[in-house]
This record gives C-alpha cells, sequence and structure tokens, in this order.
C-alpha cells in the first residue's frame, strides 16, 4: 500500500484523421489539452508526431498529486472504446498488479486476484488507530485483527480472505450508499474522509463538467443520480402509455 495517493490522469488521444480548421479556431482536443493540462504549443506538436508528454497539474486537495499524461494513438476511435471495454486485457503491465471487473451485484470471487503483500499484513497485525504504514479505516483495522489468528502458519491466508470480504461489502455499501459510505483512512493522527478527497479531486477536474457534464452529475451524485434517472424512464413510460 502507498503511503499516499497519487491519482492520475492519463488523456488518450484517438487521432485517426485529422481535421483542419480556421486558424482562428484551436481544434480539439487541443484547445482542451491547453486549457486544462497547461500543454504548450510546442508540447502539443510533439504530441502529435507520437511523443509522450507528462506534466504535473493543479490541483486543489493539498494531499494529493495530479499527473496528466499525453500520448497520441493513431487509431480508430471505436477500435480503441471496443479494447478499453475489455478493461482486463487493456490494463497490464508490471504497475498493474491485479484487474478485475466486479460483477453487479457484486461477487467475493471478484476479489480472488487481490492478495496483500506479506509487509503489509504484518504491519496490519500491529497497526494502531492514527500509526499504521497502511491506509486502512478503523473498523476494517479492528475487524482484520481480531478475525485472523496472527499466530496461525496460515495467518496470512486468513488475512487476505478477510480482507477480500471486507472489500466485497464495501463495494456493496458504496452501490447503495455512494461515496458517503466509503469511511476515513485512519494510518495518520489526523482523520482523511475519503469522500471529502474524491469531492476535491472532481473540483479539481473543471475538464469533466465541460466536457460531459452527465458524467460529472454521476459522479457527483451517485448513487441518487440512477434512481433519478430510472424515475424519469419510468414517467416518461407511464406518458406513453
Amino acid at each position: 500500500m502507498n503511503a499516499f495517493t497519487i491519482p492520475t490522469f492519463l488523456s488518450v488521444l484517438i487521432g485517426a484523421h485529422l481535421v483542419v480548421y480556421p486558424a482562428a479556431v484551436q481544434r480539439e482536443p487541443h484547445a482542451g489539452l491547453k486549457k486544462y493540462a497547461g500543454l504548450t504549443d510546442a508540447e502539443l506538436r510533439d504530441m502529435e508526431q507520437g511523443k509522450v508528454i507528462a506534466k504535473v497539474l493543479e490541483t486543489h486537495n493539498e494531499n494529493e498529486v495530479a499527473v496528466g499524461g499525453v500520448v497520441w494513438i493513431e487509431a480508430p476511435v471505436e477500435e480503441f472504446v471496443r479494447r478499453q471495454k475489455d478493461i482486463e486485457s487493456f490494463e497490464t503491465g508490471d504497475a498493474v498488479l491485479a484487474i478485475q471487473r466486479i460483477h453487479r451485484p457484486p461477487r467475493v470471487e471478484d476479489f480472488a486476484k487481490l492478495t496483500f503483500p506479506e509487509e503489509d499484513l504484518k504491519a496490519l497485525a500491529k497497526c494502531k488507530v492514527g500509526k499504521c504504514p497502511v491506509k486502512v479505516d478503523a473498523p476494517g483495522l479492528a475487524r482484520l485483527q481480531a478475525a485472523v489468528d496472527w499466530s496461525a502458519p496460515d495467518a496470512y491466508r486468513q488475512a487476505n480472505r478477510v480482507i477480500r470480504q471486507i472489500m466485497l461489502e464495501g463495494v456493496e455499501n458504496y452501490l447503495e450508499g455512494g461515496d458517503e459510505t466509503l469511511g476515513a483512512y485512519r494510518d495518520k493522527s489526523r482523520p482523511l474522509y475519503i469522500n471529502e478527497e474524491f469531492d476535491g479531486l472532481l473540483a479539481s477536474s473543471p475538464y469533466i463538467p465541460s466536457y460531459d457534464p452527465e458524467l460529472h452529475d454521476y459522479l457527483d451524485d451517485f448513487p441518487d443520480v440512477v434512481s433519478i434517472l430510472d424515475d424519469a424512464d419510468r414517467s416518461d413510460a407511464a406518458n406513453l402509455e
């Protein structure tokens, strides 16, 4: 587990064909990258030539570091979307320790690939609220420490099984109640409330409401926005009848 989180904003640009615009008009995605990521004209030209551009972005959250990465891909948009939907094959590499699509409803088997390093489990066995090298909430820490026989030969296997169950319940709670259910990290003396961190990240991402306000509302209001949309669909159906 990391000592702190580093959210990474990755912009993947699809460039099958370039469209010629009048000189006074800044085409997309160039205009957005210039406005929101601070790319210079020289960096935009480098991007078009296939170079990878990385930038440290401004953030309103003092606990986070925001990094933007841009790479131009010569491929049809539809092909990129198709591959990204198969996220388990799309997200691979040394930096990806495990990835798994979560079912609806979620199942404990969805977390079978989740295995904590022994050094983290050793720390969790002795951690105290407010002093822990692993990011963890107080209820989860108490439950883990009480549920595992740490003197047993299979203590780490027990611990991973308990953690997977906690993760399952966390996803179930999130689907029911949104980010208000995410609790707070208590690895430091000062609690870090996850929903406030998420709100800060969303506030530091003005490109989301600018380009896709529906996505912004979905992220901001989940799961209530789903209920609102469902009610609207039922209302439309009633009107048609």
